[in-house]
């Protein structure tokens, strides 16, 4: 088994060892394989997707440029 080390804040710290009664550890251990498992189905959605990075900056850019036009009437 691997072990992953994170730096995390004196103020999160600090509220951690507020609720020592919580295992910090496997709470972190299950949001990581929820996330990783949520990769893996939007990976698995979209492997044979032609849609590419470019595309989607293209798209970013004309939502900005709606939204401002909205904003500026």
């Amino acid at each position: 088994m691997e072990t992953l080390s994170i730096k995390i804040s004196e103020e999160l710290s600090s509220i951690l060892k507020n609720h020592p009664e919580i295992n910090w550890k496997e709470i972190a251990k299950m949001a990581i394989e929820d996330y990783v498992k949520k990769l893996e189905i939007f990976d698995e959605l979209f492997k044979n997707s032609e849609f590419t990075e470019l595309d989607a900056e293209e798209i970013s850019e004309l939502v900005k440029e709606s939204a401002y036009k909205k904003l500026m009437q």
